[in-house]
Order: C-alpha cells, then sequence, then structure tokens
C-alpha cells in the first residue's frame, strides 16, 4: 500500500498560496517530525534502529535556494528534522538518515505535477527505496 507521505507544490513564491504553503508545511516537515516521534518508544527497542526520510540535501546555492522557495522549505525542513532526530537519539542507537534519489519515484505528485503518464514511465517504483529482509 503506498500512502502520500509529501506533497509538491512548485508554484513561484508569488503565486503560492498559503494554504498551499501550509500544507507543505505541514505534511512534509511535521509529519517528517511526528511519525518520527510517534515511534520513538518502537525504535529504542528495535534491534537495528533507522528512520529513512525522502528529502533533499541541503544545498544552499541558489540554483536550488531560488527555484521554488515554498516547497525548498518544506524539504529543508524534513531534511532538518531528521538530522537533529539522528543527532538527539544518536546515544539511544537511533539512526536517521535522509535519502534523495537521483531518478524520478512513482508517486502521486511525479503523476499529477511533474509530467504525468510520461513522468510515470520513466520512474521507478517506490519499493526500489526498500531493501529486502535478510
Amino acid at each position: 500500500m503506498r500512502q502520500q507521505c509529501s506533497v509538491l507544490d512548485l508554484s513561484p513564491t508569488a503565486q503560492l498560496t498559503s494554504k498551499a504553503y501550509d500544507l507543505m508545511q505541514d505534511v512534509n516537515v511535521r509529519r517528517t517530525f511526528m511519525l518520527s516521534r510517534a515511534c520513538l518508544p518502537h525504535l529504542k527497542r528495535a534491534p537495528d534502529p533507522h528512520i529513512l526520510t525522502l528529502s533533499s540535501p541541503l544545498n544552499l546555492s541558489n540554483r536550488w535556494l531560488g527555484a521554488h522557495p515554498g516547497y525548498m522549505l518544506a524539504k529543508f525542513g524534513m531534511t532538518l528534522a531528521t538530522l537533529g532526530l539522528a543527532a538527539e537519539f544518536a546515544a539511544d542507537g537511533i539512526a536517521a538518515n535522509c535519502l534523495w534519489p537521483r531518478t524520478l519515484i512513482a508517486t502521486d505528485a511525479v503523476a499529477n505535477i511533474l509530467g504525468g503518464d510520461e513522468s510515470m514511465r520513466r520512474s521507478r517504483w517506490p519499493e526500489i527505496m526498500v531493501l529486502p529482509p535478510m
């Protein structure tokens, strides 16, 4: 089962509605933090606990900062939340990392915003992000 776990709106700043901005912050940043927090009791009992967030590297070049600031803030917020969790829970043995695929992953955002059927045909499926059990 695939679930919506990120919101994408590439509108320029002047056209980005406050509703869309708030939704990106709520779903992308808040959900990353709150879901990770909710999992902490289980992670602390797990033999090899990991949090994996699909979020971008913190790249402060103008190319990334200026492209879509509203979306960039949400994705960087996810990265910062994950880095903060990694630092806070390192002593508990809980790893937290970010992964940013180099290719498109077949998600609702790709289907609905980034090119539709053609982009979906060129995308890889989310299952490639998960290693099979050893």
